[in-house]
């Protein structure tokens, strides 16, 4: 913490909050990944997922880079997204999820 006087700003929060996710996804498994994604959204059963992923499906072609986000998971997705660059199976992540 800053010895600032004055509470963070919320941007400062949340760029906190976004290398944390950042690191978490590199080195999480990709099951842990796809169990935070289906629990953001209030799932719990292993269904759940293929639900969730449907909903922000842009297109047809399964691609990382055509999936939409929504207030639940736009953190995530753009986590998931920067380190997919450094962990490359990540790019996957949401291919052939049926």
């Amino acid at each position: 913490m800053s010895s600032s006087p004055y509470p963070r700003i919320p941007e400062q929060v949340l760029l906190d909050y976004q290398i944390e996710l950042e690191n978490w996804v590199l080195s999480a498994s990709i099951d842990e990944i796809r169990d935070y994604f289906v629990i953001l959204h209030g799932g719990v059963f292993p269904d759940d997922w293929h639900n969730c992923v449907s909903r922000h499906q842009n297109n047809s072609s399964g691609n990382l880079e055509h999936i939409s986000s929504c207030e639940q998971c736009q953190y995530l997705l753009l986590a998931i997204h920067t380190m997919s660059s450094c962990r490359k199976e990540l790019k996957s992540l949401f291919v052939n999820r049926i």
